[in-house]
């Protein structure tokens, strides 16, 4: 068996907004689909990306959703890193064939919308403290964000915010895995057995 190495934290680029967005951005087809959902230019999401421009935060779920990644928070990867391998919905436990899960954990959503959670966490006096600390802005600036205004933020200020909150940015392909297997788990009979997905529809 393979042992498992942990990398200190210190020695690891973090992923970010503007990371997977410059990654779309060189290829022409990414590009253009970005630009369409968006609603930007591709110079402008160049700029965007570089941080010489912002973007309202209604827009940012639209913009992750053209990139390879996705926001979600970090405490989701002890517990369901662990279920993956067994699977919440596991079959054999539920007819005691063997000790191998627990009973019964909700699907992870397909992603977390960023406006509501900055909402959530503005309406949070500790959360919302943490944010101004991290990103340098005045106390008016909240309700500018989400308000009427509709004020713009670079996607530094955005990692920002999501570190603050403990969201982590991780490859779509990873989290839909994590979120699939923390139901299913990689032991799951009944796909062995050609008899569907322990817990999914399918």
């Amino acid at each position: 068996m393979n042992a498992v190495v942990e990398l200190p934290a210190a020695q690891l680029e973090r992923l970010s907004v503007g990371t997977a967005l410059r990654g779309i951005l060189a290829i022409p087809e990414r590009a253009a689909d970005a630009e369409k959902a968006v609603g930007m230019s591709t110079d402008d999401l160049r700029s965007l990306a570089d941080g010489s421009i912002g973007i309202e935060i209604h827009r940012v779920n639209t913009l992750l959703g053209t990139t390879d990644h996705t926001l979600a928070p970090s405490r989701i990867f002890g517990a369901h890193v662990v279920l993956a391998s067994v699977g919440a919905e596991c079959w054999c436990a539920a007819r005691g064939l063997s000790r191998c899960g627990a009973n019964s954990a909700p699907l992870l959503p397909q992603h977390f919308d960023i406006e509501q959670i900055v909402r959530e966490a503005f309406g949070n006096q500790r959360e919302k403290q943490a944010i101004l600390d991290v990103t340098g802005w005045d106390r008016s600036m909240p309700s500018k964000i989400i308000g009427p205004d509709k004020a713009r933020i670079t996607l530094e200020k955005l990692d920002r915010m999501m570190d603050a909150l403990n969201y982590v940015l991780v490859p779509r392909v990873f989290y839909n895995a994590i979120r699939t297997l923390s139901v299913a788990g990689v032991y799951c009979q009944r796909a062995q057995l050609g008899a569907g997905v322990c817990g999914l529809d399918y």
